[in-house]
């Protein structure tokens, strides 16, 4: 991560809705609330356990700082969230940062002052200049619905925004709230296109060709992998606001409409989980998916968590890798693990954690600059991966 020291594996947290992500192909903004630790959200020092998500006509303060170098972004935007930001993101119409807070008892002059506190710590100019106004809800909701839009990922399966008809079977219906999933990042939608295929038993996609310099892709044919169990455990570490979780039960209900299922989320951000939950009420499968505010690290995976047929885990890439090694140890034998969140500097790094015994390539698939890797453990037969890794050889 450059010259600035990459926290303590174990203090990193489950984020709150997405993670902010950094730049490779320009910047992209997350579709969800930004996270900045490794467990799927990153945040504080502070237990956000007494954070409470805004209601619906609560007030906003917004600050604004310019983009932090590449080496101090994720640190940055980590003390942004552990600062009780709801949504950090690349501003789209110049090079800042923007944070939202819910204003609470603070107005912007107190905001100013926290932030700078948080963040001087991580950069170079620890005066940086800082843009601060007040927002109202009528702000918020135009925000929110910046990023609400349909998305078809399947034929069966698709987001709506909120109030939009159905149009596939399994049709997602968006809630706004203050953890943003809208499905826009090319990773979630990666992560839900990887969820679709392997609930329907289907084949690995065919991948975009690899980054300029990186190893052809393998052309070792594996075999198809075998239909997911009718009985399913799904595992979504850093569940957000629960797009995935809530899209595994929306898939399985229709693909097994006689097995049994449980989804349980983690998640950090109790403003997020409380949004988790309402998204999937709203959608009918609140019986099936457990969100639980959790802070994740590599002991809690290992002593709290039950194992999984599919673990989920959509994390900017540092915060991700100090987990891998954890959230394969939650896959049961024959289930499959599907990594997203990854630059392409890290793919190599974050494949020779994940690629192990007994775990075999599945897929992995590049898209805007952000890598998804799809793993099988074990026993359970897998379909043709790519093997193209940046700064890898493609042999076996």
């Amino acid at each position: 991560m450059g010259p600035v020291s990459r926290p303590d594996p174990e203090s990193y947290r489950l984020r709150a809705g997405r993670v902010h992500r950094g730049e490779h192909r320009g910047e992209h903004r997350s579709d969800q609330v930004a996270r900045m630790t490794p467990g799927r959200r990153r945040r504080d020092d502070v237990p956000a356990t007494d954070r409470q998500g805004p209601g619906p006509e609560a007030g906003w303060v917004e600050v604004r700082l310019p983009l932090p170098p590449v080496h101090a972004r994720p640190l940055v935007v980590d003390a942004l969230r552990r600062a009780g930001a709801a949504l950090v993101e690349t501003a789209p119409e110049r090079p800042e940062l923007s944070a939202w807070f819910p204003a609470g008892d603070r107005g912007p002059e107190e905001w100013t002052l926290e932030v700078r506190r948080r963040i001087r710590p991580h950069l170079p100019d620890p005066e940086v200049p800082l843009r601060t106004r007040s927002r109202d809800a009528s702000h918020w909701a135009a925000r929110w619905g910046r990023d609400a839009s349909r998305i078809r990922i399947s034929p069966e399966l698709e987001i709506r925004p909120p109030g939009a008809p159905a149009t596939t079977p399994a049709s997602l219906e968006l809630i706004p709230g203050p953890g943003f999933g809208t499905a826009s990042h090319p990773t979630t939608r990666a992560c839900l296109e990887a969820l679709d295929r392997w609930l329907s038993g289907g084949d690995a996609p065919d991948v975009d060709p690899p980054p300029q310099g990186a190893p052809a892709p393998e052309a070792d044919p594996l075999p198809h992998h075998a239909p997911p169990p009718a009985n399913l455990q799904v595992l979504d570490v850093g569940s957000g606001s629960g797009i995935l979780s809530v899209a595994a039960a929306l898939l399985h209900r229709i693909r097994q409409p006689g097995g049994k299922l449980q989804v349980v989320g983690l998640e950090m951000d109790p403003a997020a989980t409380d949004q988790a939950r309402r998204l999937a009420a709203t959608n009918g499968v609140g019986a099936v998916v457990d969100i639980r505010t959790l802070q994740v690290t590599p002991r809690v995976l290992d002593e709290e968590v039950d194992p999984a047929d599919l673990v989920l885990c959509n994390l900017e890439g540092p915060l991700l890798l100090p987990l891998v090694p954890a959230l394969g140890r939650r896959v049961r034998p024959g289930g499959v693990l599907v990594l997203s969140g990854i630059p392409t500097a890290l793919v190599a790094e974050v494949r020779a954690q994940a690629l192990t015994p007994p775990f075999r390539p599945i897929s992995m698939e590049p898209s805007s600059g952000w890598w998804t890797l799809s793993l099988s453990r074990g026993s359970r037969r897998v379909s043709r991966g790519t093997g193209s890794v940046p700064g890898r050889s493609s042999s076996r």
